[in-house]
């Protein structure tokens, strides 16, 4: 044998020099993180029931899911949690089986259990665990911009992340974002003998985007929409509701508009100060080094 590799040097040479090219190309190539991708075999069952106490959740929503969902192939543990507001049943199956598979009967078992729900709960929401749902990058940003500027800046940068290969998604948490808000006076529309729904609906109707069709002009053709978007407050107080005898009825002769920022369901800060923290996550297989460059250099290039 070794006669053999002596008097074949350069053919051994060629094999090593081939192997050594096919492992730097590999490993430049090959995908590195610090949480890689891991299939977990565990599938959640969310039915939310808004104000109702964890006794009538077990009874009216958790049970009648457990029993349907007991007849599922290869399931090795189902244990489910009923709190206040919601029911939440697990799901672990045996590592062999395809996730794909498993959701779709846990799908298919969940259509069955719905005519036993009450009508009143809210769309059962069936997902499986994955470790692509935790955010590989956290972008904060902060200054002495007020919030609603940093969450106006906060979405141009997001725009431009969520294009990025690989990206699933990105989330902002923090920052304010403007709104309008339509304060009705009940004794107004008592005396034009309206409701609140006839507010809500005339001011549902009128903020739409209309499309025109299409103009054709020689060679070249165009698209036209009618703009309906409200930008201020005066668009709504503007808007018509109803007739009352011969005369229009419009939003501002029953409400106030008063323009304001939206609830604040979520907050970020950097050093105390208030700031805007956009989430970064990742599509299964991809590199987690080049979406975090390509981030990095979306970033600084603002």
């Amino acid at each position: 044998m070794v006669r053999w590799l002596v008097k074949h040097a350069s053919v051994v040479l060629l094999l090593v020099m081939s192997v050594t090219v096919f492992g730097i190309v590999s490993y430049i190539g090959l995908p590195r993180e610090a949480s890689p991708d891991v299939k977990i075999p565990v599938v959640l069952v969310t039915t939310p029931y808004i104000g109702v106490s964890p006794s009538d959740i077990e009874s009216l929503v958790t049970i009648p899911i457990e029993n349907e969902l007991a007849g599922v192939k290869d399931l090795k543990k189902m244990s489910s949690t009923s709190a206040e507001g919601a029911s939440i049943v697990s799901l672990e199956f045996e590592p062999d089986i395809q996730i794909e598979d498993a959701l779709q009967q846990v799908r298919d078992r969940v259509n069955r259990a719905k005519p036993s729900l009450p009508e009143d709960a809210k769309e059962p929401q069936v997902q499986e665990i994955s470790f692509s749902d935790v955010p590989i990058l956290l972008v904060t940003i902060a200054g002495e911009a007020d919030q609603e500027e940093l969450k106006k800046l906060a979405e141009e940068v997001q725009d431009e992340v969520k294009r990025i290969p690989g990206v699933l998604d990105a989330e902002i948490t923090g920052g304010l974002e403007k709104e309008f808000r339509v304060e009705a006076d009940p004794r107004r529309l008592a005396s034009y003998k309206m409701t609140l729904n006839d507010v809500i609906g005339a001011l549902q109707n009128e903020n739409i985007n209309i499309p025109g069709g299409t103009v054709v002009s020689g060679d070249s053709n165009y698209l036209l929409r009618v703009p309906g978007e409200f930008k201020k407050g005066a668009d709504l107080e503007s808007v018509a509701i109803k007739r009352f005898g011969d005369s229009p009825v419009f939003v501002r002769d029953v409400a106030r508009v008063v323009e304001g920022y939206a609830e604040v369901d979520s907050y970020s800060r950097m050093n105390g100060n208030a700031a805007v923290t956009l989430s970064v996550t990742k599509r299964a297989g991809a590199s987690i080094i080049d979406i975090n460059d390509t981030v990095k250099e979306v970033v600084v290039s603002r």
